[in-house]
């Protein structure tokens, strides 16, 4: 089974395609491992720990490298069904994230504050 692993060591099994990366966007589901979505949110929501995501295999190998997925673009827990290995159908609790590169966005905040810094500087009103 593969799983994710945060920047600060937090691993999560990813459900059966769980990871999916489209243009800025990095949409992971996983087994919330009886986490409530404020803990989840926590993790996500500190910038270091998603700074690099790792995808690993069953024996820990990384599979793909994800980097500067740091700002959350939504974060939702969901019951879903499964048919276990006993062929019985059980009920559980998942947990999908979506991020979003936050590179651009850091770099637009210090831009902004560079200008501001300007602006305050020559005494312009805006």
């Amino acid at each position: 089974m593969e799983k994710i692993k945060l920047f600060n060591d937090t691993v999560f099994s990813l459900l059966e395609n769980g990871i999916n990366k489209h243009n800025n966007s990095l949409s992971i589901r996983f087994d919330t491992d009886n986490k409530s979505l404020d803990d989840i949110e926590k993790l996500f929501s500190n910038k270091e720990n998603t700074k690099k995501i790792n995808m690993l295999d069953s024996k820990d190998e990384v599979l793909e490298i994800y980097k500067n997925f740091t700002n959350i673009k939504s974060i939702v827990k969901e019951l879903v069904s499964y048919v276990n290995e006993n062929g019985e159908t059980e009920n559980k609790y998942v947990t999908s994230v979506t991020l979003e590169q936050g590179e651009v966005e850091d770099r637009l905040t210090a831009l902004e504050q560079k200008v501001n810094a300007i602006i305050n500087k020559l005494n312009i009103e805006v």
